[in-house]
């Protein structure tokens, strides 16, 4: 797996733009639409100074340090994409698509969401660090960010010069190996670095200026969704309708609760129970897969880890065996599920939903069977 800085530097490029008298340095962020590549940064970045327009074309300079060596990366389109004023100061440079080890289109995601309990970083370059130096900081008020490893006061060179150059690097918490973007780095609020603090800008200043599949709009309001998914009967009719189109399945499903739940009162209870947790869970299934590299990686690891408990286990058990085997893999579906997600929901809420769902898919198709000896 791939350090977290092999990561920022893979998205994370040096902006340097020169005209004549006017020059300016930054950091910006790679992303991707699966069509077009992005650079994003903050305005000032890119603008000069001396008649407040963007810098044309030929007088930016983008590079990227992922490789071993510095690549220069193309820049395709004027500087049109804009906000100078002091409120929203980001711009938008449209690229060539560098030659780097991530799918930016699928690891590389805007997201509104700011939770206490990450952990932020984002990756600069300064005159002092120019390949880049990592950073790491917490929120502390609404765009003021405090940067957590870094005393920027009583140095041999100046705040300004020490810290020169990460304006417009975006601010990142990280998933499973996808990088949330969640701002930008403006500028410190004190020109001093007297209290080590950044104005931090949000994403969504980016919004309406690239297409809305940049951005995870989904995948954290999951604990929220599910809650109110979870609270709602199944409707009946949808029952019927799945049993009297799913016959052979609801045979599976029936003749393995009658393994589990010899009495023949508590299987049919069971039985419709297992049917809810899949067409409930169907719901929750379709909401993470919009976050078509998080359910990637959720079923990449389910599955190994499915068919390694299946590698040891017999399909012909006796009731207690097979509650208890059932148990063990729901405790592991629900374990890997919980640390894909890690949507920092104490009760698992959605973890175990996906478990139950995908516990009952597998009873209704088969691949998790239980048999009495004496069975066919």
């Amino acid at each position: 797996m791939a350090s977290l800085i092999d990561l920022l530097t893979q998205v994370s490029v040096k902006i340097h733009c020169k005209d004549g008298t006017d020059e300016e340095n930054g950091t910006g962020t790679l992303i991707a639409d699966g069509e077009r590549c992005y650079v994003l940064t903050a305005g000032h970045c890119v603008k000069k100074k001396s008649n407040g327009q963007p810098f044309g074309m030929g007088s930016i300079e983008i590079t990227s340090y992922a490789a071993s060596s510095p690549v220069a990366i193309c820049i395709i389109a004027p500087v049109t994409r804009y906000d100078f004023s002091d409120g929203k100061d980001y711009a938008v440079l449209e690229v060539e698509m560098p030659m780097v080890a991530l799918l930016l289109s699928e690891n590389v995601k805007r997201c509104d969401v700011q939770l206490d309990e990450e952990t932020y970083y984002f990756y600069g370059y300064t005159q002092p660090n120019e390949q880049g130096r990592l950073y790491t900081v917490r929120r502390t008020g609404k765009n003021q960010w405090h940067l957590c490893d870094d005393a920027i006061t009583n140095q041999d060179l100046g705040a300004y010069q020490l810290m020169a150059g990460n304006s417009g690097a975006g601010v990142f918490f990280v998933k499973t190996g996808i990088l949330y973007h969640i701002g930008y780095v403006k500028q410190m609020i004190d020109e001093m670095g007297t209290n080590s603090d950044l104005m931090i800008y949000p994403t969504c200043h980016f919004d309406g200026q690239l297409p809305e599949s940049t951005k995870e709009s989904n995948l954290f309001e999951l604990v929220k969704k599910w809650t109110e998914l979870n609270q709602k009967d199944v409707d009946d009719e949808l029952m019927r309708e799945y049993r009297a189109n799913n016959q052979e399945y609801l045979s599976n499903l029936s003749r393995k609760m009658h393994v589990l739940f010899p009495k023949a009162k508590e299987a049919a209870e069971k039985e419709k129970i297992y049917l809810a947790y899949y067409l409930r869970g169907l719901e929750l299934n379709a909401e993470i897969n919009k976050s078509s590299q998080v359910a990637k990686t959720l079923k990449e690891r389910e599955g190994a880890a499915f068919k390694k408990f299946c590698d040891d286990r017999s399909k012909y058990v006796e009731d207690k065996d097979a509650r208890d085997d059932m148990g063990k893999i729901k405790e592991k579906i629900t374990d890997i599920t919980d640390g894909v997600l890690a949507l920092h929901d104490r009760d698992k809420a959605v973890a175990q939903g996906y478990a139950e769902y995908s516990i009952a898919e597998k009873l209704l198709d088969c691949s998790l069977d239980y048999r009495k000896e004496d069975d066919d």
